[in-house]
């Protein structure tokens, strides 16, 4: 039990998400403890991948730079001033952003959404195809909402990107992102 450290048998939405164990191992290897590295270290290492996140999506959307450090400054004021809900994404970036569904929402998704934007305007490549193949296992393996995360965002950028395109080989993207998702979910409706 992760609120009293009492063992409390199997849970397997716990076994499930490899993101517990990481801290873990992380804290062991190098002797600092595991509630530093998952509240001070761990945190910063995420916001630094996130705005990284965020300035590739600016290069995407802008050629100018001063426009780029203009999307980065107003997501960040959004982050900064947005609704401080437990269920939105500026207290996942700010308050719990070591927790599996902060990373999901604000680096994964937007990641997903990156490589999906950028995969569907060209020729299919199956080095492309394992990337989102492991981007989906992380992406699971932060919590099970990322299962419904992953599902939702790469079919619906299919089907915007194939009313663009009429390119019907990038389904085979959708089938990379969506394998292990597909697993997970029935792996564990297996075990309810």
């Amino acid at each position: 039990d992760p609120y009293t450290g009492v063992y409390s048998g199997l849970n397997i939405q716990r076994v499930l998400q490899s993101s517990i164990v990481y801290p873990s191992f992380v804290a062991k290897i190098t002797g600092i403890h595991v509630t530093i590295i998952t509240h001070t270290i761990w945190p910063a290492f995420l916001i630094i991948m996130a705005y990284g996140i965020y300035y590739l999506i600016a290069e995407k959307l802008f050629e100018e730079k001063e426009k780029q450090y203009l999307f980065l400054l107003l997501t960040s004021l959004l982050y900064n001033f947005g609704l401080y809900s437990y269920y939105s994404s500026s207290f996942r970036l700010l308050g719990t952003m070591w927790q599996g569904k902060g990373i999901l929402a604000v680096v994964l998704n937007f990641l997903y959404l990156y490589i999906f934007s950028e995969v569907f305007q060209k020729k299919y490549n199956w080095k492309m195809g394992w990337l989102l193949f492991i981007i989906s296992i992380a992406s699971v393996g932060l919590t099970l909402g990322g299962v419904i995360s992953t599902a939702v965002i790469s079919s619906v950028l299919f089907i915007l990107f194939w009313l663009k395109n009429h390119e019907w080989n990038n389904i085979k993207y959708l089938i990379w992102a969506n394998i292990m998702p597909v697993l997970y979910a029935i792996f564990y409706l297996w075990q309810r």
